[in-house]
């Protein structure tokens, strides 16, 4: 009889729902989460699994992922505001040109067949199994939910069972946000399931880790003097949203002093010489804004547009941020908590900084237009 080891993983399969909540960074643009996860698994020689119908699901949703999306905003941005990025000389007409001949949803899709080129394709399951699931509301099928949208799903799930089934000294990490597939699973005593792919980088980085939790633990401590100092700089001139004031316009911060951390520090990449860590913070923030005076605006009737519009200054003290960032720290093996240096910290989402518990809130009537 073989007793598998808790901890030992030999396969993973990951749903688009984790992919999806890291908007499918197969290139890093914004976060460092996805591309650590595979070259984690590259280094421990844990095999991928794919399923036809997850194949064609995952290349389907790269067109409307947030990376996508944010560079075709960003192309548009530089497009509008050429000539005056050109003339300060924030950048050159090549680089416009460049992002402009930059075909993300080729470079998202051509990473993503290269990190999947010697993936374990699955074959389709018996029919018959997946309809008996159906009828008898076994998961991923339940009676709360439209059954039919399950199908892909099950289809998905019964291949990674069968497999399984056929190999059984492997032991499968199976990384999805979908409770159906949860359910599904959940009575397998060869599989481990993790919500997200920022917990299975957890998961599997303390699995025959070079480092220990405690060790990471201390390595961040003796940086984190150097982050609050870097905050400040890091979150100034973001654009935020002020919870409460939704009439505000181009608010954004313009301090931040860290507060304090508010979720255990994840690691999503760990060598001998690099630590990528996913941190929690809160913030306290400062910042301003304007607001919009329609009683000193020019409306046309006619035209149905403001002829000018008027604004207000506006400033708010005491604003809680609490947000996301990777800390990107380099360290000497030999010696990781004396010779650690923070290397780069990244905002995960600044393109939602929501602030929150504003009490102090200063209107300067300008009425600038």
């Amino acid at each position: 009889m073989i007793i598998m080891n808790e901890y030992v993983v030999s396969l993973i399969i990951v749903d688009t729902s984790s992919f999806e909540k890291e908007q499918f960074d197969f290139i890093s643009a914004k976060s460092a989460s996805v591309v650590s996860l595979f070259e984690l698994l590259k280094s421990k020689d844990i095999k991928l699994l794919v399923h036809p119908v997850l194949d064609r699901e995952i290349r389907k949703h790269i067109k409307d992922s947030g990376v996508f999306k944010s560079v075709e905003k960003l192309k548009n941005t530089l497009s509008q505001m050429k000539n005056f990025m050109i003339k300060n000389r924030y950048c050159d007409n090549k680089l416009i040109e460049n992002l402009n001949n930059t075909n993300v949803d080729n470079l998202l899709s051509e990473a993503y067949s290269k990190y999947y080129s010697d993936a374990i394709i699955l074959d389709y399951p018996d029919p018959k199994i997946i309809f008996s699931q159906y009828f008898n509301n076994i998961a991923p099928f339940s009676k709360e939910k439209n059954k039919k949208s399950e199908f892909p799903d099950a289809f998905i799930i019964q291949s990674v069972k069968d497999y399984l089934s056929l190999n059984p000294n492997e032991r499968l990490l199976v990384v999805s946000g979908d409770n159906d597939w949860k359910a599904a699973f959940k009575d397998n005593n060869k599989v481990i399931w993790k919500e997200s792919i920022v917990d299975a980088l957890t998961f599997l980085n303390s699995v025959d880790s070079i480092l220990s939790t405690k060790k990471i633990e201390k390595i961040f401590e003796s940086v984190k003097s150097d982050l609050e100092e870097s905050i400040n700089d890091i979150f100034y001139d973001c654009p935020c949203q002020v919870n409460g004031f939704d009439e505000w316009e181009d608010t954004i911060i313009n301090t931040a002093k860290l507060k304090n951390i508010i979720s255990d520090i994840k690691p999503l990449k760990v060598t001998r010489d690099k630590l990528i860590l996913r941190v929690g913070i809160s913030l306290s923030v400062t910042g301003s804004g304007k607001k919009f005076q329609s009683d000193y605006s020019a409306w046309d009737d006619e035209d149905k547009r403001y002829l000018f519009k008027s604004y207000n200054d506006i400033s708010f003290d005491n604003g809680i941020l609490d947000t996301d960032i990777e800390v990107d720290i380099d360290y000497d093996f030999n010696a990781p908590e004396s010779t650690a240096e923070i290397s780069d910290i990244k905002i995960i989402d600044n393109s939602w900084l929501l602030v929150d518990e504003v009490t102090e809130v200063s209107v300067i009537e300008t009425s600038r237009f």
